[in-house]
C-alpha cells in the first residue's frame, strides 16, 4: 500500500484514536469476528500520532498532499535551531527566517514554507522550552481529505538527549471524547492518569505511561488531552525516544513536566486551527455498540452473580459500554474475568467464529476457546466461554492467570474453571438484562 495511503487510513481513524472506549481500533476483539475489545484500546489510542513518528524518522512527505517536512540540519554547519533559540530570546518568534532554508536540504534550515502547516510548525516551536529541532511534520486535513485532524510534530532536545513530541488537533462526538481517565487496569502496571474539571466545563487530563503496554521495551509515553464542550480535542504526546517506536531511549523520561505539557494543550494559541477542522462525522454502529444496552453496573451485578461463590473482588471492576472486568481472588492468586456484552442482529448468528460452535437445547451457539493471553508475560494463560444466542444476543467471559493484562501470572491456571465460565456465559439472566 502507497505511503500516502497508510498515512490516509490512519488519519481516518483520528475520531475513534483520541477514545478510550474504541472499537474501530480494537481490530480483531475476542476472536478476530466482529467483536471489539476496549482492553486494547490504550495500546493504539496514539495510531495517528504513531503515524506521524513513522513519517518524521523516514523523512518522508505525503505525495500529493500539504504536509511539511522540517530536514535534519546538516552536522557539519551551525544548527538553524539555534537562530530559532536566540530569535526567541530576543522576543521574536523566529518565523521570518529559521523557517527557511537551503531547498537542497545541505543548508541549516527547514524546507517549510508559509503555508498553514507552516504555521502549526511555528506554533509549537514557540511553545516548546529551549532546545534544538532536528525535524518535523505538520499536516492538516487537506492532507488527507475527510479526516477531521491536524498534526504536527518535532524531534527535540533540551540538551538532555532528543525526544519526540507531537500534537493532534481533532473534533469528536461526544461518543469519542477522551474526557475520563481509561481504565489502567488494562495498562502497564505504573501507569498514572491526572483527570481535571477546568473552568468552562472543558476536561484535561494527563496520562504518564508507555509506548508499549505488554512486556516489550520501548520509549515512555506521556499524554495530555484537553476537551472542551463544543468537541474539540487538542492531544499533545512525547516520548523519551527520537522516534514513537525502533529507536532506543536516549534518556530517563520524556522531556516536559505533566504542567507543561498541559500547558501546551491548554495554549490559545492552537484555537485558529480548529476553523478549519471539520465537525466530526457520526460514527458507524459496531455490533454491541448500539442503544439498548444495560447499563454497566446491571452487567458488573449479575457478572458477580454468575460468578463461583467465595471469591474476594481484590481490584475493582472497571465497566465501560458493554464491557466489564474485575479482579477476584480465590486463596490461591488474583484471577482476571471479563465479560463482554453485546448485541448483534439476528442474522449475524452465523458468523464464521461460531461455524465449529456446540449448539446448546435453547440454540445458544458455545465457543470455548483457551490458549496464551494476549501478549502478555510468560506463562499467561486465558479461556474464554463465548456465546451467542439466537437473537443475536452474545455473551462472552473470560479468565486469565493473572491480575489483569499485560500483568505477570499468579497462578498455574485461571482461579475460574471453564465450565465455570460455560456456567456463567450462558445463564439465562443475561437475556433478561434490560
Amino acid at each position: 500500500m502507497p505511503f500516502e495511503d497508510d498515512l490516509g487510513a490512519a488519519l481516518r481513524q483520528t475520531g475513534d484514536t483520541f477514545s478510550t472506549d474504541n472499537r474501530a481500533l480494537a481490530a480483531a476483539g475476542l476472536a478476530q469476528g466482529r467483536s471489539v475489545h476496549r482492553r486494547r484500546t490504550v495500546a493504539v489510542v496514539g495510531t495517528v500520532a504513531a503515524v506521524a513518528a513513522a513519517v518524521v524518522t523516514a523523512g518522508l512527505v505525503v505525495p500529493g498532499g500539504t504536509a511539511r517536512e522540517v530536514r535534519p540540519a546538516n552536522p557539519s554547519t551551525p544548527d538553524a535551531t539555534s537562530r530559532i533559540d536566540d530569535d526567541k530570546r530576543n522576543g521574536n518568534d523566529g518565523s521570518k527566517d529559521s523557517s527557511k532554508g537551503d531547498s537542497d536540504g545541505n543548508g541549516s534550515g527547514a524546507t517549510l514554507d508559509d503555508s498553514p502547516h507552516s504555521e502549526l510548525f511555528t506554533v509549537l516551536r514557540q511553545l516548546l522550552p529551549e532546545g534544538t529541532i532536528f525535524s518535523g511534520l505538520a499536516s492538516d486535513t487537506e492532507s488527507v481529505p475527510n479526516t477531521g485532524a491536524s498534526v504536527v510534530q518535532a524531534v527535540w532536545d533540551d540538551g538532555h538527549g532528543a525526544s519526540t513530541i507531537s500534537v493532534n488537533l481533532s473534533r469528536v462526538q461526544a461518543g469519542q471524547r477522551q474526557d475520563e481517565c481509561p481504565d489502567l487496569a488494562l495498562m502497564k502496571p505504573g501507569t498514572t492518569c491526572k483527570r481535571t474539571e477546568l473552568p468552562g466545563e472543558a476536561v484535561l487530563v494527563v496520562i504518564k505511561g508507555w509506548e508499549y503496554q505488554d512486556n516489550r521495551k520501548g520509549p515512555k509515553d506521556w499524554r495530555a488531552i484537553l476537551t472542551t464542550p463544543d468537541g474539540r480535542q487538542i492531544q499533545a504526546d512525547e516520548w523519551n525516544a527520537p522516534a514513537q517506536k525502533g529507536r532506543p531511549t536516549t534518556r530517563e523520561n520524556p522531556p516536559l513536566s505533566a504542567a507543561q505539557l498541559g500547558d501546551l494543550v491548554l495554549s490559545a494559541r492552537w484555537d485558529r486551527f480548529f476553523s478549519d477542522i471539520p465537525e466530526a462525522p457520526d460514527q458507524p454502529t459496531q455490533p454491541g455498540a448500539g442503544p439498548g444496552l444495560p447499563s454497566s453496573a446491571k452487567i458488573l451485578a449479575l457478572l458477580k452473580d454468575v460468578l463461583p461463590k467465595g471469591l474476594e473482588v481484590t481490584v475493582p471492576p472497571g465497566q465501560r459500554g458493554g464491557y466489564v472486568h474485575l479482579t477476584v481472588d480465590d486463596g490461591n492468586g488474583a484471577t482476571f474475568v471479563e465479560v463482554d456484552f453485546q448485541q448483534w442482529a439476528p442474522d449475524q448468528v452465523d458468523d464464521p467464529i461460531f461455524a465449529q460452535a456446540t449448539v446448546l437445547p435453547d440454540g445458544t451457539k458455545l465457543v470455548k476457546r483457551s490458549g496464551a493471553g494476549d501478549k502478555g508475560g510468560a506463562g499467561i494463560v486465558r479461556w474464554t466461554a463465548d456465546t451467542i444466542r439466537p437473537d443475536g444476543l452474545r455473551v462472552a467471559v473470560t479468565a486469565f492467570n493473572s491480575d489483569g493484562y499485560h500483568r505477570p501470572v499468579t497462578r498455574e491456571a485461571p482461579g475460574v474453571s471453564m465450565d465455570e465460565l460455560v456456567k456463567a456465559a450462558t445463564d439465562p439472566r443475561w437475556a433478561e438484562l434490560k
